[in-house]
């Protein structure tokens, strides 16, 4: 889908064009699936006796993460022949960025809420972390 209202409370990941393979070898599109305005199926729930179609899985209903950088900075400085102090830097999530959307879209081809992301049950805990900054000396000898 190349319009992701990524703002909304519900966030439609794909387009949800699902359809069902019946018992009796017809094929019919979900519901939901044609309020969406869906003519054609792009994910196809099979029977369980049905040949494994290629791909088993698609891309289309994974969700990417966020972008994440670590840094880190180090120093050593010599102050005797036997002594040295080293300065050590390190900043882990570098941008900062909080992966909202680390929950996993919902893929039952069944569910009118197949390929959507309700914000409101996404907790802190599925995200990544803030950054965090971490300073240290230590000194050998």
């Amino acid at each position: 889908m190349a319009n992701i209202d990524w703002n909304a409370p519900i966030v439609q990941v794909v387009q949800p064009c699902a359809a069902q393979w019946n018992t009796n070898g017809t094929i019919t599109m979900q519901s939901f699936s044609t309020k969406a305005g869906c003519t054609n199926y792009n994910f196809l729930s099979e029977p369980l006796f049905a040949p494994a179609a290629e791909p088993a899985f698609s891309g289309q209903i994974r969700t990417m993460s966020a972008p994440n950088a670590d840094a880190s900075l180090n120093k050593t400085t010599r102050i005797t022949e036997r002594a040295s102090v080293q300065f050590r830097a390190e900043v882990f999530n570098v941008s900062n960025k909080f992966n909202f959307y680390q929950s996993q879209p919902n893929s039952t081809l069944t569910s009118a809420s197949f390929g959507t992301v309700n914000k409101a049950n996404v907790s802190s805990s599925n995200g990544n972390q803030p950054r965090y900054i971490q300073l240290s000396v230590k000194l050998n000898f």
